[in-house]
């Protein structure tokens, strides 16, 4: 079995400086004379403002400087090059959990939740509850190599199980996904379950739901009605993934010599996909946040496969399963309601697919939600089981890099640049380098993070990300 080995980014200035011509040489044409916000697809205003912010004020290298900040490797398994972020928590791998990611995102998505995660004492937690945290770039994306034809979320289910007990020498493992990430952690559960001893994935969390069951047809009314609001949800913003499952390459040769197109391409799902009830997409995302992400397909010619994958779970059969037949391995599932297109299924759906054990029902968040609420996302995969994290917002303000976490800081202020409120930095407060944030530990009774964990009546503090967002508490019944 080969060994994984080291990977450091490092794109050659030439391949930065042909994407930043053909972004500047973009040739805009006249947008809808009544175009209002997104009506049309992508903006025409925001595009241009993102493209001018692109051209003056962005800077890969710094995004470099933050991707290269987790441990990250390459190893080919079965034929297919694949990348992957390896953090090692301060629970010393007893707790290994694999995330994955979707289209349109990429390992970036998960970048604010690695540190809590991944050494929660550093946040008011405890050490036992950290993570090892495994977060791989889908064949055919970000800095994974291109398959030689199309794979789906079912094969690389297999690549995954793979990578964690042969490569990394886990015995068992968590997963954890959304968007595609959903099917590829489903089909983990399903295939490589320990339940059924054909694999390591002990348990399973999901964002979005994967698997459809047989017969699927409504046996409720809530059922009946979210069948019609989904049809009608894909008739309105559909059109995406008929295309990308069904002639992939059209739209791979539109998009694979235009930086610009590629952009708007993205970007318009970050602000259909997303909780924006109480701000738009640049209230949610910074500039640099959505050119990082669309800079990982550019920057490794990754477009044309990313879109494959549809076509690829085409192939595979798509995500119904046989009659009567369901996902046994613990199942978890994290509600975010604030999913304009994919919203889940009633409960009594979901549990004629998947051994539903829990579910959270979260105040906030939509598609993307661990970059859109990073901290519900780390709190709702358990993160802390005897304490709690009330997070203020602060303000980094020390400008020669000095003091405690001083690197982090200036890391996260200059680079990330979220979109933050103001407040006053502690002197002794504990902080968090990589969402520029405060935490303090408050006690709570807490369930543990997953299924096969004892289930309690917890409560949880949460943050108050946004300026009209007020502190609030989360009640999880068990």
């Amino acid at each position: 079995m080969p060994t994984a080995q080291p990977f450091r980014i490092d794109i050659p200035q030439e391949k930065l400086d042909a994407i930043m011509a053909r972004v500047k040489a973009y040739d805009w044409f006249p947008a809808p004379a009544n175009e209002e916000g997104f009506a049309y697809g992508m903006s025409t205003p925001v595009m241009k403002d993102i493209q001018r912010y692109w051209i003056a004020g962005y800077d890969w290298r710094k995004s470099e400087e933050i991707l290269n900040k987790y441990p990250s490797y390459k190893v080919e398994i079965d034929g297919q090059m694949i990348h992957f972020v390896h953090v090692v928590g301060e629970a010393g791998g007893r707790r290994p959990l694999l995330i994955t990611h979707g289209w349109p995102g990429s390992v970036f998505e998960f970048w604010e939740a690695i540190a809590p995660l991944a050494f929660p004492s550093r946040y008011g937690g405890k050490a036992e509850d950290a993570f090892d945290l495994i977060i791989p770039s889908l064949p055919g994306y970000g800095f994974s190599g291109r398959p030689k034809s199309p794979i789906g979320p079912r094969g690389t289910a297999a690549l995954w199980d793979t990578l964690m007990r042969d490569i990394l020498k886990y015995d068992t493992y968590l997963a954890q996904g959304g968007d595609w990430g959903s099917m590829v952690t489903s089909w983990l559960g399903f295939n490589h379950g320990t339940v059924d001893g054909k694999g390591g994935c002990r348990a399973i969390h999901l964002n979005m739901v994967g698997f459809r069951p047989t017969p699927a047809t409504p046996q409720t009314e809530a059922e009946g009605e979210w069948l019609a609001a989904s049809q009608g949800a894909m008739q309105r913003e559909g059109a995406y993934l008929m295309q990308q499952m069904t002639k992939p390459q059209t739209l791979a040769m539109a998009l694979m010599d235009s930086p610009v197109g590629t952009a708007a391409w993205i970007i318009e799902k970050f602000n259909g996909w997303s909780d924006l009830s109480d701000g738009g997409l640049l209230d949610t995302y910074s500039k640099d946040q959505l050119l990082t992400n669309v800079m990982i397909y550019l920057v490794n010619d990754a477009m044309a496969t990313s879109v494959w994958f549809y076509n690829g779970f085409a192939q595979e059969g798509g995500n119904a399963l046989p009659e009567g037949v369901r996902c046994e391995t613990p199942t978890a599932f994290a509600n975010f309601p604030g999913e304009p297109v994919y919203k889940p299924a009633p409960r009594s759906w979901f549990e004629r697919a998947y051994n539903l054990t829990r579910w959270t029902d979260l105040p906030r968040g939509g598609h993307f939600a661990a970059m859109e609420e990073p901290e519900l996302y780390v709190e709702e995969l358990g993160l802390v089981k005897s304490s709690s994290l009330v997070w203020q917002p602060v303000e980094f303000h020390c400008a020669d890099g000095t003091g405690p976490n001083a690197w982090g800081h200036l890391l996260s202020s200059n680079l990330t640049n979220r979109p933050r409120d103001s407040g006053a930095l502690l002197p002794s407060a504990r902080t968090d380098p990589c969402t520029n944030r405060m935490a303090s530990a408050s006690p709570a009774i807490c369930a543990g993070p997953w299924p096969d964990y004892p289930a309690r009546h917890w409560q949880i503090s949460l943050p108050a990300r946004r300026r009209n967002h007020a502190p609030e508490t989360r009640t999880h019944p068990g």
